[in-house]
């Protein structure tokens, strides 16, 4: 195990290096985007159930988002968002609906389905590329934007009542719902989801964990998620401590499991040896002890058992001025996928109607 994380430490950090460098560059201008803003205002004028997907790309630069803010606040634009972008739009704007992806919630899935006016910014995933109403606005985000906050908004709004439904959606989607067993971890979120500073990095490894943490957290600019990609382990981890070692001033959080925690623990020792207090919280459903592991590479660790320990251990990590690592103890196949998320969440919420 211990020659397997040291080999696979350097590509990690790689790895985060590139996915924060990407994340936090600010993009050259694009050329400018040729839209009939006219003709894009007819067409919303005609529709009763629009909506406004953002979508992957060049250009999604600070100011990118600040002006599709604006487009979507003016024309009462129910949003959603690609799973790698949580942050293009403030998650507490009334437009916004959620994000796609392996967390998606069915309903917006369900609303995108409905839409008859799909206007698109930036690339188009499966399955919506087909979508028979989308109107695709391709190219440079930052471009595209510009245009269309400079467009007259539509003059009257009748899909007010379809916006404001998508918007409560996601509110109880979003919602830290009762989960079975002695740490309830939507309860964890939702607390951290109302503490993380506004300009918090978050990364996540991907699958169950990064829809968990897109489900739950709050994201706005200039905030940011990272997301891993499937089955690499510790990438969560080795971002957390890349972005803490690179801005000191900056909160930096990774969520992770035990193998990824394990994947990265020689990460965490350079981290603690530096004093780069990057907090990686590890939900751990195997018999390693993780929290004795990390404290072995002179990190802080703590770990929680049931849920009311996480706020103790929350704070103690962030005053411990070093990495840190708060290990939740969960219940073996919790983690593993969406599908055992939502029954344990139908289960509690039977139990506790029962």
């Amino acid at each position: 195990m211990g020659a397997m994380t040291t080999d696979a430490a350097p590509l990690l950090l790689s790895a985060a290096d590139a996915a924060l460098a990407a994340a936090e560059a600010t993009p050259a201008p694009g050329a400018p985007a040729a839209i009939d803003t006219g003709a894009l205002r007819d067409r919303l004028a005609m529709s009763t159930r629009p909506m406004l997907l953002l979508g992957d790309g060049p250009g999604w630069s600070d100011g990118a988002c600040a002006d599709i803010a604006l487009f979507a606040g003016a024309n009462a634009l129910t949003t959603a968002v690609t799973a790698g972008g949580s942050d293009r739009l403030d998650n507490e704007n009334p437009c916004y609906a959620g994000t796609l992806g392996p967390a998606a919630d069915p309903r917006l899935t369900a609303r995108l389905e409905l839409s008859d006016c799909l206007v698109a910014v930036g690339e188009v995933p499966a399955p919506w590329a087909d979508h028979p109403a989308l109107l695709p606005l391709p190219g440079d985000a930052a471009a595209v934007a510009a245009a269309l906050v400079a467009g007259e908004p539509v003059a009257e709004v009748p899909w007010t009542g379809w916006a404001i439904a998508a918007r409560n959606d996601y509110a109880d989607w979003s919602a830290a719902d009762p989960w079975p067993g002695p740490v309830d971890v939507g309860a964890i979120l939702g607390w951290l989801r109302e503490r993380l500073p506004t300009d918090a990095l978050v990364a996540a490894d991907g699958g169950p964990l990064a829809g968990l943490v897109q489900r739950h957290l709050l994201f706005r600019r200039p905030g940011r998620l990272v997301t891993g990609t499937e089955g690499m382990a510790g990438f969560a981890a080795a971002a957390a401590v890349a972005a803490r070692t690179a801005r000191p001033r900056r909160m930096a959080a990774g969520f992770t499991d035990g193998a990824g925690l394990l994947a990265a623990l020689p990460l965490l020792a350079q981290a603690a040896a530096a004093r780069a207090p990057a907090l990686v919280v590890a939900l751990n459903e195997g018999p390693v002890d993780l929290a004795a592991a990390a404290n072995a590479q002179g990190a802080f660790a703590v770990t929680v058992a049931t849920s009311p320990d996480f706020i103790q251990a929350f704070w103690d990590a962030l005053w411990s001025r070093t990495a840190a690592l708060i290990e939740l103890r969960v219940e073996s196949g919790q983690i593993t996928t969406q599908t055992l998320w939502d029954a344990a969440r139908a289960t509690a919420m039977t139990q506790a109607e029962g």
